[in-house]
């Protein structure tokens, strides 16, 4: 609630007269300030848990996609979350 604060207290005047204005007003307000940076930690945290490779691979490049992180990194990052298993079939251990 802390948005709608100076509103209430009539410290910002309202800036909308419709719902579609409202939205426009408000969504900047709950979005990532940073979304490389968002994005980035997701990748460096993502691992392959409990699911298959391949969905493991199209979640992952879906996020990586929109880290603006170069391919060396983001290879290395793809390899270290997948399960030691596939790790150590590819001599890639940690």
């Amino acid at each position: 609630m802390k948005w709608a604060t100076p509103y209430l207290e009539r410290r910002q005047d309202v800036s909308w007269h419709s719902w579609e204005e409202f939205k426009e007003e408000l969504c900047p307000q709950f979005r990532e300030i940073d979304e490389q940076g968002a994005a980035r930690a997701k990748v460096m945290r993502l691992a392959q848990g409990a699911n298959g490779a391949t969905e493991y691979w199209n979640q992952y490049w879906l996020i990586a996609s929109q880290t603006g992180m170069d391919n060396a990194n983001l290879i290395y990052y793809i390899i270290w979350g997948f399960k030691m298993e596939l790790q150590m079939a590819w001599g890639l251990a940690r």
